[in-house]
């Protein structure tokens, strides 16, 4: 099995997670502030360097304004 971090299907995911960030006119820096992270682990995560667990994916999606149901049911959907 491929190790995921690797598959379009998880790239597509955490381009979710950045088109949302954007969305709410945030930089790196700034999401990073808001949940307690520096920029450049955030810059790696949306460069598919480091794999999210499920409570920094949560973590992410609130900061974002998003469920954590709203994006696991799209990436379920594709």
């Amino acid at each position: 099995m491929e190790k995921t971090i690797y598959t379009d299907r998880y790239k597509r995911l955490i381009l979710q997670l950045k088109e949302a960030r954007t969305g709410k006119n945030l930089t790196q820096v700034q999401a990073g502030k808001l949940i307690g992270v520096s920029r450049s682990w955030l810059q790696k995560v949306e460069g598919c360097q480091l794999r999210l667990d499920c409570c920094q994916l949560r973590t992410l999606c609130r900061a974002y304004g998003l469920t954590f149901i709203e994006i696991l049911k799209e990436f379920d959907g594709e």
